[in-house]
């Protein structure tokens, strides 16, 4: 048992995945799919259930052999170390795209969006999720009270983890995405 899921935000974002391939992933497609940014691969068992062939990828080899070991037993899943902002994949290679609380650590997520747009075949669809800036109380509780004071926020929690900023939903939404 993945014992994050006892956690109300991890199980609540892992569902929202489950969820949107649910809906736009046919399985009988047998679709390529790329978890980009897999960390340890909690999502990759789930996802790769969606796909005919999966890799997933991470930036940090620690965590993708991590990954690799604990999910030897999924057969059509693959594992290789890669940059979000310099993908070694074709263009239109994939028929979905998962990547989750990934474009906060870039440091640059213009670029990110581009590759990941480069990498997907026309039609394809992409699951992007970041913590936003109006997380809520339960996802960072001492960063919401302090946000709330007018304080800035302690680097652990949703400003911890390598974040090098939390996204803006409004600015999201205003670029259609």
């Amino acid at each position: 048992m993945n014992y994050k899921l006892l956690f109300p935000t991890y199980r609540t974002r892992f569902n929202h995945v489950r969820q949107f391939l649910q809906q736009h992933v046919a399985p009988m497609d047998q679709p390529r799919v790329l978890n980009l940014g897999t960390g340890e691969g909690d999502y990759d068992p789930m996802v790769a259930g969606f796909a005919g062939e999966m890799i997933a990828c991470d930036i940090h080899e620690p965590d993708v052999r991590f990954a690799a070991q604990l999910n030897a037993h999924v057969a059509n899943l693959t594992y290789q170390v890669e940059n979000a902002l310099e993908l070694s994949f074709p263009d239109n290679h994939f028929d979905t795209i998962v990547t989750i609380d990934v474009i906060e650590h870039t440091g640059d997520p213009d670029k990110m969006i581009e590759e990941i747009h480069r990498v997907l075949k026309p039609g394809g669809k992409a699951l992007v999720t970041f913590p936003q800036v109006h997380f809520p109380v339960t996802y960072d509780p001492v960063n919401f009270f302090r946000q709330r004071q007018g304080k800035k926020p302690r680097s652990f929690g949703a400003y911890g983890f390598g974040h090098w900023y939390l996204v803006e939903a409004e600015a999201v939404k205003a670029k259609g995405e």
